[in-house]
């Protein structure tokens, strides 16, 4: 399913440590909704001890991540899921939004 190769459409390629814990993020977050309500304080810290880092490093690694997306990457597939977010106006969109939209999207995927 094409659709589910999200974060390479978005622009966020594997070579950058954020993509592995974009994808981590937002597969947990798949398999369980309660953890987009709780980002900060259970899911970073999750991926932080899968990948032996810590939630700060993890945190600013996706952040770097989603600025290059913003930059460099396929503006018409971020804007249709995140409405001008990438605009010089108004940034980038947060982790947290960009990791809940991602995750709902998947679901709703996979429910058809």
């Amino acid at each position: 399913m094409k659709e589910l190769n999200l974060l390479h459409n978005f622009g966020i390629l594997a070579n950058l440590m954020g993509y592995h814990y974009c994808r981590s993020a937002i597969m947990m977050v798949v398999q369980d909704i309660e953890l987009q309500d709780h980002i900060t304080k259970k899911l970073y810290p999750k991926i932080a001890e899968q990948y032996n880092t810590t939630p700060s490093c993890e945190e600013r690694e996706i952040c770097h991540s989603i600025e290059i997306a913003c930059k460099c990457g396929n503006l018409g597939i971020i804007d249709k899921y995140f409405i001008y977010a990438c605009s010089r106006k108004n940034g980038r969109p947060a982790n947290s939004e960009f990791i809940s939209t991602i995750a709902d999207t998947i679901i709703l995927i996979l429910k058809k």
